[in-house]
């Protein structure tokens, strides 16, 4: 009766890895059909307050321009950190890569973060970016290397 219990539990962690996984690919193709008024007013939200605080507060003169432009190429790079992670994870899991699920979970990460470009061509204010595929790919290639290693130290049985 016990292992009936372990493999419904292995299950719901693969179904689980797998539908997060294509969410969030699936939110990130979504996100680039947002024309770039509206993309551009996302990335607002954040960094209006963060120019203000550095210029009113800390009266440190920052271009909001900057500000805006560095806060959407971190929005990308945690992004398809997630991607890669949750990728990378899901690979894992499944057993379909064994010993490779990092660099398949790049390759996704890579493969996603091409299509969210060529998305982009098609969208009013929004082009395509290979500046923004090498961040998309970085964040791919830093979230599959975070997981990776929270496995490893898991199977490990390392605290910290």
């Amino acid at each position: 009766m016990r292992d009936i219990g372990i493999s419904k539990v292995k299950c719901m962690k693969k179904v689980s890895s797998l539908v997060l996984s294509c969410l969030t690919t699936a939110l990130v193709w979504i996100n680039s059909l947002l024309p770039g008024t509206v993309s551009g007013a996302q990335s607002s939200f954040f960094s209006a307050p963060i120019a203000r605080l550095l210029n009113d507060f800390l009266n440190w003169p920052v271009d909001p321009d900057i500000i805006h432009a560095v806060i959407r190429k971190m929005a990308h790079f945690v992004e398809f950190s997630i991607v890669g992670g949750l990728w990378c994870l899901t690979i894992f899991l499944h057993g379909w890569g064994r010993k490779k699920e990092t660099w398949i979970a790049i390759a996704i990460a890579g493969a996603v973060a091409l299509c969210d470009e060529t998305i982009q061509i098609f969208v009013p204010g929004r082009a395509f970016s290979v500046w923004d595929i090498a961040i998309d790919v970085l964040g791919g290639l830093f979230g599959a290397f975070f997981v990776q290693g929270w496995m490893i130290r898991k199977e490990k049985k390392i605290l910290f």
